[in-house]
């Protein structure tokens, strides 16, 4: 996956896009950009942007056991 700033134009044979990522509170909502060759599918649209998207996300799991309700 290749992350350009947005006051980079994209590479030729490139397409930019803008997604954004929010989990519903005030202030949260966070823009990405992310450039991808210009003949990619939706599919691999898609799944630039899930990558550009985690790219900005602290996320984990932790275990739980009949003591930790």
């Amino acid at each position: 996956m290749r992350l350009q700033r947005k006051h980079r134009p994209p590479a030729e044979g490139m397409k930019r896009y803008k997604g954004h990522v929010s989990v519903g509170l005030v202030g949260c909502r966070v823009e990405f950009e992310f450039d991808i060759e210009e003949d990619a599918s939706e599919q691999d649209i898609e799944d630039m942007a899930r990558d550009a998207m985690f790219e900005h996300i602290e996320w984990g799991f932790d275990p739980i056991d009949a003591t930790n309700k």
